[in-house]
């Protein structure tokens, strides 16, 4: 009964690991603006029709916004008093 127990949990990890996660995240996606166009363009010429592939043009859309705004660190920060120092 142990024997089984141990290899239906084996059995189970192995199919788990087959399905992992995409290696490309959004501050992947966005340090390297090559790869970014690279699946950005995938995602334009082939419609999203499975989880994967609609889960990296998200994360390839993140990443450009990232690109385009930011991290949210900006350089300037008004004072506190309201009027501007020249």
């Amino acid at each position: 009964m142990k024997t089984l127990i141990c290899m239906a949990l084996a059995g189970c990890t192995v199919l788990t690991a087959c399905h992992r996660a995409p290696a490309d995240t959004v501050d992947s996606l966005a340090a390297d603006p090559a790869r970014l166009h690279e699946v950005v363009q995938h995602c334009q010429n082939e419609p999203a029709t499975d989880a994967d592939n609609d889960a990296i043009c998200k994360l390839a859309n993140q990443a450009q916004r990232k690109r385009f705004n930011g991290d949210g660190n900006v350089p300037y920060t008004p004072s506190s008093n309201g009027r501007p120092s020249f």
